[in-house]
């Protein structure tokens, strides 16, 4: 018996590359998130310091989203306004 299914298409190496660059920075960056905000709490609110981790989280992530995806990041690609404000032709 194959080890693999006959119809397994492999990613291309870049993209693995790629990915172990973001998860190695991602591990890197999420200790010091937390150890800044475990830092601030003695001055701020903790619903500020998680407003804020969200807000620093979004700044980053949304222009990268946009970057790699464009519009549909945000919007369907088949999504089109409809005159009573609704998108896309989903029923009710």
């Amino acid at each position: 018996m194959p080890d693999k299914a006959p119809n397994t298409v492999a990613p291309p190496n870049d993209r693995i590359l790629f990915g172990l660059l973001l998860m190695a920075a991602a591990m890197f960056i999420i200790p010091i998130r937390d150890g800044f905000a475990k830092h601030m709490t003695a001055d701020l609110p903790v619903f500020t310091i998680a407003w804020g981790t969200y807000l620093a989280a979004a700044l980053v992530s949304v222009p990268i989203a946009f970057r790699f995806h464009g519009r549909a990041a945000v919007r369907p690609p088949d999504c089109r306004l409809r005159p009573h404000g609704r998108c896309c032709s989903s029923p009710r």
